[in-house]
């Protein structure tokens, strides 16, 4: 391929001093024109360089790879000579089906080789413009940890895609919209979480023991629009009141 893609830039004045493809490494490596070495009608890098570089790298990758998008020059400097880099992927779907998530385990799978391991990153901020596909990825999530029997939860005080998939699929006690029952609902997380560590603590002597060690089913709240709620919390009390239970959740959870 690198014989192939030298032919190609010379036939098209782009100047290069050599091509290397590491296939191993995922990158196509350009080197410079010595320094002071000016050939006639002959190109330098620059961005319209890369652009056409690109187009010509894409004809000649094997169809199991891909570009990865790069509009920016990446330059190395290798034995005191500078290279343009061309970043490739394996073309392989990293789309994931239902086989991939496990009951036994606390990984939750994002896309091939990639999964949230929640016994080490135990929560999660979904964020994203209107119709990224946050509400497909809660009820991919959601999907998820019902396939492991975790004891779920859900807070949507706008009444939207979170709300209709409770109703269908968790009992009245487990999920909130209104104010009262938001704080109720947070009242009874905590004390599940206050019982939980007491039972950690006088059941186990080992140090550094929690509830993934001792294989405790996982708890999940889902918390649709927390901004959006927070906003109708006038009340001083009832606020202090909320902040301190979120918190109490957030960094005992």
């Amino acid at each position: 391929m690198s014989e192939d893609l030298k032919k190609v830039f010379k036939s098209q004045n782009l100047g290069f001093d050599d091509i290397q493809v590491d296939f191993d490494a995922e990158k196509i490596y350009i080197y410079e024109l010595p320094n002071g070495v000016v050939t006639e009608n002959t190109r330098n890098i620059d961005e319209r360089y890369l652009k056409d570089a690109r187009n010509i790298v894409r004809r000649h990758l094997p169809s199991k790879y891909r570009l990865t998008p790069q509009t920016e020059l990446i330059f190395e400097n290798v034995d005191d000579f500078k290279r343009l880099v061309i970043k490739f992927e394996s073309a392989e779907s990293k789309r994931i089906d239902d086989t991939h998530n496990r009951n036994g385990d606390y990984l939750i799978p994002l896309m091939k080789g990639v999964n949230w391991d929640i016994s080490k990153e135990p929560h999660a901020l979904i964020t994203g413009v209107s119709g990224s596909g946050k509400s497909m990825f809660i009820n991919y999530l959601f999907k998820c940890f019902k396939e492991k029997d975790a004891h779920i939860y859900t807070i949507d005080p706008k009444f939207a895609d979170l709300y209709v998939i409770s109703q269908k699929h968790l009992a009245p006690s487990q999920y909130a919209t209104e104010k009262e029952d938001v704080i109720a609902l947070l009242e009874h997380l905590n004390e599940i979480l206050d019982f939980r560590q007491k039972l950690l603590s006088s059941n186990y002597d080992e140090l550094g023991m929690d509830a993934y060690k001792a294989k405790m089913t996982p708890i999940v709240l889902f918390y649709d629009e927390l901004a959006a709620f927070v906003m109708n919390l006038t009340n001083k009390a009832e606020k202090t009141r909320y902040d301190g239970l979120i918190k109490n959740l957030i960094l005992k959870g």
